[in-house]
């Protein structure tokens, strides 16, 4: 399990990642293992490349709703419907910070 902690993956932005499970033998293998759907906007999609960090997946539904999933198996663990009176542009990234001794501040 590794973390993709920043958009793009890294800070450089580089979206690679070192796991071996998935090379160009077993691509075209792959089956989805789950699907989570936004339940207020019916649809499948995120807005930008999801977070994860210890196991969890941070997304932003197209609902622009923040929502935090199980990455093993896409169960919600919460949601957050954030102010958005100031922003015009849902579609880039959230940004992930572990604050003091890996807790939020």
């Amino acid at each position: 399990e590794a973390d993709w902690a920043h958009y793009g993956h890294d800070v450089s932005n580089n979206k690679f990642s070192a796991l071996a499970q998935i090379h160009t033998g077993n691509v075209a293998g792959l089956k989805p293992v789950w699907q989570f759907e936004d339940p207020l906007e019916g649809g499948t999609g995120l807005f930008f490349n999801p977070l994860v960090v210890k196991g969890k997946m941070i997304v932003l539904l197209p609902s622009k709703k923040l929502a935090m999933l199980d990455a093993a198996n896409g169960k919600p663990i919460w949601e957050f419907t954030p102010d958005s009176t100031e922003v015009n542009n849902w579609s880039r990234s959230v940004t992930y910070r572990p604050g003091k001794g890996g807790k939020p501040d």
